[in-house]
This record gives C-alpha cells, structure tokens and sequence, in this order.
C-alpha cells in the first residue's frame, strides 16, 4: 500500500509540476488529495494535505489573476519523504539511461521485457516514469501520438490488478504500440 501511494503522489506532483497554469487540473488534484487525505486519516506515508494545499493555493491565485509562484519547496519536500517508498526501478531493474528518442524507445522495449518478473500495474508505472517524468519522454509525449497513448495506457494499467481484463487489453495495445515505434525508428531491440 505504501509504495502504491508514494507511486500515485509522484504522479500528482509530476502533474500540478507541469500543469502549473491549468486551473481545472489543479482543482482535481486538490480535491483528489484531499478526498485521500480524508479516506487514510493519518495512516498514510504521504501528507495529502500539503499536495492538496499547494494545489489549492496556486488555483485560487490563478482564479483571483494574481498568480503566486508554485510552491516547489513544498512539492521537493513531499518528493523527498517519498523516496524511500518508490520502487528503484532504475538501478534494481537494469534499465538503461536515456538522453534521446531512441533510447526511450530502448527503454520501453525493456519495460516490456519485464513481463513476467513484475506486475502489469509497476510496469504501468514505469511506463509514466518513462513518458511524463523524464524530461526527453516529456518532450516526446508533447509531439507524438503514439506515445500519448502509450504514456495514458501506461497510467490506466498503473491504477489497475494485473488480472483485470481491461489492463490486460491495455497491455497488449502498449505492446503492439512500442512494436509500431521499433519500425517507425527502425529500432531492432535488443540489439540496437
């Protein structure tokens, strides 16, 4: 439960980093924190309320036409008590570095590979590190759609059971997807 948190926070922080502007999804994810801080009570490994407090300020600021900067302090300090909660994916699954298109591609076609050694649901995570965090994957999301879907699919599965019917079609769409990236890139993995 509590790497699941740590994962679901990283992503909300990742959103409201990159959405700073956006008064609609600042207002979800204030309200979407809250409601979680509400349902844990004080069982949680993540302060909900300062994840939902930062939004909330940044929206109402937006909404008045004086916006305040966001509150990163806030945001780093809730990224660094989540550390130790969040899978190291990086090291502990051997996955290659990436600084361009081609190796998020590699990187994908690793994920994929892990079938098997880890849950649908972890390598849906992987996936949205790979898309949304990473600052080339971000890029990358921003210009081809492809990828988008990829990246959604990734966080759909991220929420899901492995057994889920639904995650498992989702699966298998990410896995034809990368295959059409491999030819588009002409990326033959593994040997690339």
């Amino acid at each position: 439960m509590n790497e699941q948190q740590a994962i679901l926070a990283r992503d909300m922080i990742d959103m409201i980093r990159h959405y700073p502007d956006n008064a609609g999804v600042l207002s979800y994810l204030e309200s979407f924190a809250s409601s979680i801080a509400l349902l844990l009570d004080d069982k949680s490994i993540v302060n909900w309320y300062d994840i939902a407090g930062v939004c909330d300020q940044r929206y109402y600021s937006l909404n008045q036409g004086k916006p305040i900067p966001l509150n990163t302090t806030l945001l780093d300090e809730c990224e660094k008590r989540l550390k130790p909660y969040l899978p190291s994916w990086d090291t502990d699954a051997g996955l290659s570095s990436m600084s361009t298109l081609q190796d998020i591609v590699v990187r994908l076609n690793e994920i994929i590979e892990m079938e098997g050694k880890e849950s649908l649901d972890q390598l849906g995570s992987y996936i949205v590190g790979t898309l949304i965090v990473d600052e080339v994957g971000w890029t990358l999301y921003e210009t081809n759609e492809t990828v988008q879907r990829i990246a959604d699919l990734g966080a759909d599965i991220e929420t899901g059971k492995s057994e889920d019917e639904w995650v498992q079609e989702g699966w298998k769409e990410i896995k034809d997807l990368v295959s059409k990236l491999n030819t588009e890139h002409k990326i033959t993995y593994p040997n690339v």
